[in-house]
């Protein structure tokens, strides 16, 4: 898959786009360093920049290869990472009944992604229908305040007051004098 986004993108790249490249290892891995000792870390990282022959760090491109492994749990891993991790490994583990944090929103909304994917056939479609009527609400919410702002525009109310009133922002209401001249 990255190497089909990469032909997609290819015209956008930059130097200035970090990549990342994430491999979660789903079971407890076996691999071993140079000198036969196991390797039981839950977070590896790989920072992808040159270094010139005295071993000084060219900040070019930022790239980065992380290697997560949820089976080795870490005390000193930083709790953004761990609820992550946490979240991989219940799922796997625990799909029932996963312990998590659900003061992460991140986590929070994954959940909710997670659950969505359970559900049954007419369970997706109404959930569908009521995200479509939420955002219908708001389409229609953004149309009355343009209409409410173009007829304080004509008028000539003060920009601010209209921004006040509506509750659209001064560059929304510039754009539709514009648009309206």
């Amino acid at each position: 898959m990255l190497i089909a986004e990469q032909q997609k993108n290819a015209k956008e790249y930059s130097i200035d786009q970090t990549v990342y490249v994430i491999v979660v290892l789903t079971s407890p891995y076996t691999i071993s360093e140079k000198n036969g000792k196991p390797i039981l870390d839950e977070v590896l990282l790989l920072h992808l920049n040159p270094q010139t022959l005295t071993g000084k760090v060219r900040d070019l491109y930022g790239h980065q290869f992380v290697c997560l492994n949820p089976n080795h749990s870490d005390p000193d891993t930083p709790q953004q990472i761990r609820d992550w991790l946490d979240l991989i490994y219940q799922s796997i583990h625990n799909p029932q009944r996963p312990v998590l944090n659900t003061h992460n929103e991140g986590i929070k909304k994954a959940m909710e992604l997670i659950s969505f994917d359970n559900l049954s056939p007419q369970e997706r479609t109404q959930a569908k229908n009521k995200e479509a009527a939420k955002i219908a609400s708001v389409k229609l919410e953004n149309r009355t305040k343009t209409e409410i702002a173009k007829k304080l525009l004509k008028r000539n109310l003060p920009i601010d007051d209209i921004a006040e009133d509506t509750g659209l922002t001064i560059e929304q209401i510039e754009k539709l004098r514009k648009d309206e001249e």
